[in-house]
């Protein structure tokens, strides 16, 4: 655990040091990069200090976060009709399964949420630095291949500080496989409703589920490969 958050500061460190690149080409995003970051940064705390101190207390928080995310998707509804309904639906056994994933071991839990992390924080800065072509225009015109490529190899590259084996390399490949299935999903869903955002509770970020999508979905998949008897 404690090399884990080791890790995850190592990291903020480092993002921290790429929004200071951002904003000296484009001082004009400053404000908003700050208080992501900053509203980013204790979220990272607080739900690292639950899973340390508190670790029985995590599946209420992951409940908190499946339940508000259920709200944001059914606020929708009404907008997006049966479409809507479905994704919904699908969502929720997502939900269930994350719960589920909640109660298992502590490291297994705090993994998937850091490389998670990770890979969100690389894929954002390396694609506001050296972003040219973009990945999914009609999806969500702000994520680039660029974006895309750093993150994944970056987060390969902190991974290893993990100690992993090779059978352990594939289970990241896993949860970083899922993360962006997660983001991208969520992103073709606020297309079709015609939305920016899930919701306006986390400045910076959005709703719930812009935040902790990627993670929803990975710790599901995770639950299944523990089921699976394959973690």
């Amino acid at each position: 655990m404690s090399k884990l958050f080791l890790i995850i500061a190592i990291n903020f460190i480092i993002g921290a040091l790429g929004i200071c690149f951002i904003v000296t080409k484009n001082p004009g995003v400053r404000t908003h990069l700050l208080t992501k970051y900053m509203v980013y940064l204790l979220i990272v705390v607080f739900i690292f200090s639950v899973l340390q101190f508190f670790p029985k207390a995590f599946p209420f928080i992951a409940l908190i976060i499946a339940g508000l995310g259920a709200i944001e998707i059914l606020k929708l509804c009404n907008a997006f009709s049966f479409k809507c309904l479905m994704f919904f639906l699908s969502y929720m056994i997502l939900a269930i399964l994350f719960l589920f994933f909640s109660m298992a071991s502590v490291y297994q839990v705090s993994m998937v949420f850091t490389i998670i992390i990770i890979l969100d924080g690389y894929s954002q800065i390396t694609g506001q630095l050296f972003g040219k072509y973009k990945m999914t225009p009609v999806i969500s015109p702000q994520k680039t291949w660029e974006g895309l490529i750093g993150g994944v190899l970056l987060t390969f590259i902190a991974s290893f500080f993990l100690d992993l084996t090779n059978h352990k390399i594939i289970i990241v490949s896993y949860i970083i496989f899922f993360g962006i299935i997660g983001d991208l999903s969520d992103s073709l869903i606020k297309r079709k409703a015609g939305i920016k955002d899930f919701g306006t509770i986390l400045p910076g970020h959005g709703g719930i589920l812009d935040r902790f999508d990627s993670f929803i979905l990975s710790g599901a998949m995770y639950y299944l490969l523990i089921k699976l008897h394959y973690v």
